[in-house]
């Protein structure tokens, strides 16, 4: 099965990380993280959430990342050392250290520029949320559009006015899937 690092930069916002989640409890690819990504994501709630109370934060971000590690036990990677790599921020080399660990073939990432293809081990390839989920969807179009389904079935968690399937692929052609709507047509849904 298709291995796949899941950058912090794809682990929030929630609604992109539901998405990523469901698509690996559908059993399309197997995602991977570490210690040090689960804590970068804490880092991040923590910032966007600042308004809210700590106890608030801290008992979300905990049932968070308790609830990945349950669905996903295979996903933490454990054993993840130092490399040497020439990356452009010397602070990613840890993601691409959990690829090499965890076995990955790619890392999805909104921060392309952070993992130059020259930079980056041969069996490893940076790949943007949106070509993910496009070419996920035409590998897998049933399991891609039940994990949709899933998705728009729990709406309002997100805060957005997403209550069908449908407006769910409005909202992810419009914020981080440009094309998924018109793909997602061909392949009859």
């Amino acid at each position: 099965m298709f291995s796949a690092v899941l950058d912090t930069s794809v682990l929030y916002p929630s609604l992109l990380r539901d998405v990523l989640l469901e698509l690996a409890w559908e059993k399309v690819y197997r995602p991977v993280w570490s210690d040090r990504i689960l804590q970068e994501l804490d880092a991040v709630i923590r910032r966007r959430h600042s308004h809210q109370t700590d106890m608030n934060v801290d008992s979300y971000i905990t049932r968070l990342i308790s609830r990945m590690n349950k669905a996903f036990p295979d996903a933490l990677t454990a054993d993840v050392r130092e490399l040497e790599l020439n990356l452009p921020d010397p602070k990613d080399v840890h993601v691409v250290a959990c690829a090499e660990a965890g076995h990955a073939e790619a890392i999805i990432t909104r921060n392309l520029k952070d993992f130059p293809p020259a930079a980056l081990p041969q069996d490893i390839r940076a790949i943007p949320p949106d070509a993910f989920l496009l070419d996920s969807l035409d590998m897998n179009p049933q399991l891609f559009a039940q994990a949709l389904g899933a998705i728009a079935s729990r709406s309002g968690r997100h805060g957005l006015p997403i209550s069908t399937f449908n407006d769910l692929v409005v909202h992810l052609d419009r914020k981080w899937c440009p094309g998924l709507r018109s793909t997602l047509s061909e392949h009859g849904f």
